[in-house]
């Protein structure tokens, strides 16, 4: 009875050590096929995408130049004022003071004038006693003349103009000739002492005041002409072959100072570039800058200093391209729609620039088709031509890959690429290589 649940027992653990050796062999077995059969890659359709872009056919223009830039308002006319005579300065115009303005020949201040009164009287008596002296030797002429006459003998030249007084007659009239030319700077010295405006003129800044002792190398002011003003203007150097600066052909100049406009002319180009910003320097001259005559009292005046925007109008140009800025690409390209419908990247040449507008000269003609779509990265394919809404739109061209090749999605411009597809049970590692055959060994 006792050998009997021993067999049963024994029999049992056989059993169940069977059933766990068996499922651990299937499950081996069903790992080693899983391993060596992995699901096989397919390969995707290569998508194409053929841009739809739009296109507008190139025209020739004419026009007017019109260059926009900035300028500096600077003086036409400046000087450092300097006196004629020395002394101290005895009166002050009340406009002798920074900002004042001054009439041409208005008197600024007056020099201490005393002396020079003083020394103009004396030469006036000088003047007098060398022209006395003048007719006292005219009248021994006379005499002498007729004592020549009583003396009936011939004589060399020299004795002769000895005994007839002559050395003595020049040097009376010498001595006449300077001490008037002493009255003469006299005069002039006791004009000088009454400093005056050589110019319409502004006061820019004040030196002197009454009381101030004065020589010939005293400043006394820096004055600025009133009647026009220049502005030094820096543009482009490629813009200056549209620029006149001849008399007669002067290039007009238009410059914005707040709500006002006032006009002026190109007077002459600089002939050395900026060292900083190697830029072309231009001058033009604005007539009545500070609005002192009657018709310009309501304008808003140009002060010195003022950095102002100005347009310059330029020559006419002829038979160039207008194209918008928005059509040039990066180092002067334009995209053109050639022959079979595909893009080609031409460099152009540009003339002038006029804020968005650009006049090409070379490298475009007119009725060609011109590319003015947006692409990302293009490059020489087939486009197909659209207008109005459908500009930058797309459409998918299904094309199968070649044998043996993995497919790669395509895309162009904005177009989004298609997303890779792969199997469910797939894993990224799987699907980038394509598995053999699997082999059945179960």
């Amino acid at each position: 009875m006792s050998k009997q649940p021993e067999k049963t027992n024994k029999q049992r653990i056989l059993l169940q050590a069977g059933l766990t050796l068996g499922i651990i062999l299937i499950a081996v077995l069903i790992t080693t096929w899983m391993m060596k059969t992995p699901p096989k890659a397919k390969a995707q359709r290569r998508t194409t995408v053929t841009p739809l872009v739009q296109v507008v056919t190139t025209k020739t223009g004419e026009g007017v130049l019109h260059l926009h830039a900035m300028g500096t308002v600077i003086a036409d006319q400046s000087i450092t004022l300097t006196p004629r005579v020395s002394g101290q300065v005895q009166e002050v115009n009340p406009h002798f003071t920074p900002g004042g303005f001054f009439k041409k020949d208005e008197v600024i201040l007056t020099i201490d004038p005393e002396d020079y009164r003083l020394a103009l009287t004396h030469l006036r008596g000088t003047v007098a006693e060398a022209r006395a002296a003048l007719s006292l030797e005219m009248g021994n002429q006379l005499v002498a003349e007729k004592e020549y006459e009583l003396l009936d003998r011939e004589v060399n030249s020299s004795e002769k103009k000895l005994m007839l007084r002559k050395p003595q007659l020049d040097a009376a009239r010498a001595a006449l000739t300077a001490t008037e030319a002493q009255l003469e700077m006299a005069q002039r010295d006791l004009a000088d002492t009454k400093v005056r405006a050589p110019f319409n003129a502004v006061v820019i800044s004040k030196a002197v005041d009454r009381g101030s002792r004065v020589t010939t190398s005293t400043t006394l002011a820096t004055l600025a002409g009133t009647d026009a003003f220049l502005l030094r203007i820096t543009v482009p150097e490629k813009q200056l072959k549209w620029l006149s600066d001849t008399p007669t052909s002067a290039s007009p100049v238009l410059i914005s100072n707040g709500t006002d406009t006032h006009r002026g002319v190109i007077t002459h180009i600089a002939s050395s570039l900026e060292e900083t910003s190697r830029m072309a320097v231009v001058y033009a001259k604005v007539e009545d800058p500070l609005c002192l005559r009657a018709e310009n009292h309501e304008k808003q005046p140009l002060r010195l200093g003022s950095f102002v925007q100005v347009e310059i109008i330029g020559s006419d140009l002829h038979d160039m391209v207008v194209l918008n800025r928005t059509m040039l690409h990066e180092n002067d390209t334009v995209r053109i729609l050639g022959e079979n419908n595909q893009i080609i990247i031409r460099p152009v040449t540009i003339a002038a620039r006029e804020g968005d507008t650009l006049y090409i000269s070379e490298g475009l003609k007119p009725g060609e088709q011109l590319i003015t779509s947006s692409l990302s990265s293009p490059r020489e394919g087939i486009f197909r031509q659209v207008t109005g809404e459908e500009k930058n739109s797309f459409e998918k061209k299904e094309t199968p890959p070649a044998a043996g090749e993995t497919a790669v999605p395509q895309h162009e411009g904005n177009a989004t690429p298609a997303a890779d597809v792969q199997p469910a049970d797939q894993t990224p590692a799987q699907s980038s290589q394509p598995a053999p055959e699997p082999e059945n060994k179960l």
